[in-house]
């Protein structure tokens, strides 16, 4: 080699091993074993101190039996924690009473491709945000429960934005079978199926509450039951659905809104198909823009 080919070499080296210098430690990624509920909990107690990644075993189940703490059966995120698999479930099969997962003031949680399953809690039966920004990418929440609000997902004050996925199974003694959306919270559900869920208040499939922003997009709500809104209800809050169809739900008060139930709410229809819901498709009657009974 000769001396200007060794002096180009020796150059490479030396830009290499300054971006080696100035980049830090690379971000672990390690997977956790497949079923260990010790392993997880220590890797998302990691994630919240480093802002770091948890990485589920493929089609994996990890069975909870007892809560982490209180209510919850994982650690809080009080960081900025990114849970990935491809098709793993996390889920509740015994013990007291817990949700799945918990996301305080100021954390945030991206979860992509995992199941969530079997929660029961006092709100939130599958996942509780309280001040977080929660985002889901191709989730399934499922067969949860609530003895408040939000039989899947309670999200109070928040921000959440799910994207595909499944709402599906949950019940809430209150409002908000699937999801509930409260206390100036912001929910946006892209391309979200949410079926057979049941809300003994109002909101079978969704309830939107106190001074909240829902916007339903490209979405399906249907086969939902609830006391008013079997589909939907929104009380002093804003409702915006795009390209969405809320059909066959059903509400257990007469005039109770079968599809949306909207009393000083504002509500927003852009090519949305509100059909087949039972006793009406929505209440106040004459009282929603765009929806006929």
């Amino acid at each position: 080699m000769n001396r200007a080919r060794r002096n180009g070499a020796a150059g490479i080296l030396a830009v290499s091993a300054l971006g080696l210098l100035f980049a830090g430690p690379a971000q672990a990624r390690e997977q956790v074993p497949c079923g260990d509920v010790p392993a997880l909990r220590a890797a998302i107690r990691q994630a919240n101190a480093t802002d770091g990644t948890v990485v589920l075993a493929p089609g994996c189940a990890y069975r909870l039996t007892t809560p982490d703490s209180g209510e919850d059966g994982l650690p809080p995120i009080t960081g900025d924690v990114r849970i990935s698999s491809a098709n793993a479930v996390l889920t509740r099969i015994s013990g007291p009473p817990f949700r799945i997962l918990h996301v305080t003031g100021g954390g945030t949680l991206t979860l992509e491709r995992t199941t969530i399953s079997g929660g029961l809690a006092s709100g939130g039966g599958a996942l509780l945000s309280e001040g977080g920004t929660v985002t889901l990418v191709d989730v399934t929440v499922e067969k949860s429960r609530a003895t408040g609000q939000g039989g899947g997902i309670d999200n109070a004050t928040g921000t959440l934005t799910m994207r595909g996925g499944f709402l599906r199974a949950n019940v809430s003694a209150n409002n908000g079978g699937g999801v509930e959306n409260r206390a100036a919270g912001a929910t946006t559900l892209i391309g979200v199926s949410i079926t057979g869920n049941t809300g003994g208040g109002w909101g079978g499939g969704v309830g939107n509450d106190g001074n909240s922003a829902l916007s339903l997009v490209s979405s399906t709500v249907s086969g939902n039951r609830a006391a008013r809104g079997g589909g939907l209800s929104t009380t002093g809050s804003a409702v915006t659905v795009l390209s969405s169809r809320i059909t066959d739900n059903v509400a257990a008060t007469q005039q109770g809104g079968g599809g949306i139930y909207g009393p000083g709410g504002r509500i927003e229809l852009f090519w949305a198909g509100i059909t087949g819901n039972a006793p009406d498709n929505c209440a106040p009657a004459g009282g929603i823009a765009g929806c006929a009974n």
